[in-house]
């Protein structure tokens, strides 16, 4: 069998492992010894839980390759982890109109793991939960709510659920869900910005400049589809745009920060008729939390006045300071 770690094959040799599971205990152990963590694995090409490999002979298999990182390589895999399943869960309850049998249950286990998951998370970044805000809730806000708070709202509120719960109960429950969905995907893209290299980050940049046209179209198509009452398809179209603007915004700041972490001034120099680059970023990202908001509050009129006055208005705006943005990451980077 051949092992390898990142597309690198190994130069080393079973030494009595049997089945794949004590393969990748030492295999575990080897990256722990480097501090580095397992992210993902594949059996012959073939993506395998790993609650499968103590039934699998290390003999029977010709290739296994393991996929390696840092801590925040792995905090960033676990994130994208849970903001897949929360997808899930959410595509899966908004079609209901009532539980249904084994629906209750798997959303109590779900829920307690999204809350296991969100501890280690925490933990690992130093950070607590009791004052981090989803920004559906920012703090400050009337309706301040930490994400501490919304995960024990949803233990709550998922130990209350019984088959046949309604529209009403399943409503609450994925209000919250939302709040944690934004959080989560912003942190991911926060954190991930912030891991990336400067090469990366520019070729991040040059994409929103090139994809911002694209973008104001969905957007006028969203409020458009929310006038027709195609609400459901709008929010699934909206949520892919709101993610991605949240990326692309983090990688500015994130090139911002590298930038003046490296001595040079940033784009706190950055002006456009007399109005600096923070403030339109910050424009944005305040209309962003609106978004949500009206969103929580179902508020469709303030959200296409947001959609179709606002958002569009403040993307080909930000378009003006990027080109200049990316040759001053360019210039720095060079020097």
């Amino acid at each position: 069998m051949r092992i390898y770690v990142n597309e690198q094959e190994l130069d080393a040799s079973l030494s009595g492992e049997k089945t794949l599971d004590q393969v990748y205990e030492a295999v575990s152990r080897w990256s722990s010894d480097h501090k580095k963590y397992i992210l993902n694995l594949k059996v012959d090409s073939r993506e395998i839980s790993i609650q499968r490999l103590a039934d699998i002979p290390a003999d029977g298999v010709d290739r296994v390759d393991f996929y390696i990182g840092d801590e925040m390589d792995m905090v960033l895999s676990t994130l994208t982890e849970m903001d897949r399943y929360v997808d899930q869960i959410g595509s899966t309850l908004v079609e209901r109109t009532e539980l249904e049998r084994d629906d209750a249950e798997n959303l109590r286990e779900g829920t307690r793991w999204m809350s296991q998951i969100m501890g280690s998370v925490a933990a690992i970044l130093s950070m607590s939960l009791d004052e981090t805000y989803s920004p559906l809730y920012p703090k400050g806000d009337d309706n301040s709510r930490s994400i501490a708070s919304i995960l024990e709202g949803m233990k709550d509120m998922a130990n209350g659920l019984e088959e046949g719960a309604g529209l009403d109960r399943i409503g609450d429950y994925l209000g919250e869900l939302r709040a944690i969905k934004i959080y989560v995907t912003a942190l991911r893209m926060q954190l991930g910005a912030m891991h990336a290299g400067r090469e990366e980050l520019l070729e991040i940049v040059e994409d929103f400049e090139e994809a911002i046209p694209e973008l104001v179209v969905r957007i006028v198509g969203i409020n458009e589809s929310f006038g027709a009452g195609k609400d459901l398809a709008a929010l699934e179209s909206l949520d892919e745009v709101t993610e991605k603007l949240n990326g692309y915004i983090a990688s500015l700041f994130a090139l911002d920060h590298q930038l003046r972490q490296s001595g040079e001034n940033g784009f706190s120099s950055l002006e456009i008729e007399g109005i600096p680059f923070s403030r339109r970023a910050d424009s944005l990202m305040v209309l962003l939390r609106d978004l949500s908001s009206a969103l929580e509050d179902n508020d469709i009129v303030a959200t296409g006045d947001i959609l179709e006055y606002e958002l569009t208005e403040q993307l080909e705006l930000i378009k003006t300071y990027l080109p200049e943005a990316r040759r001053m990451a360019s210039a720095a980077g060079s020097a």
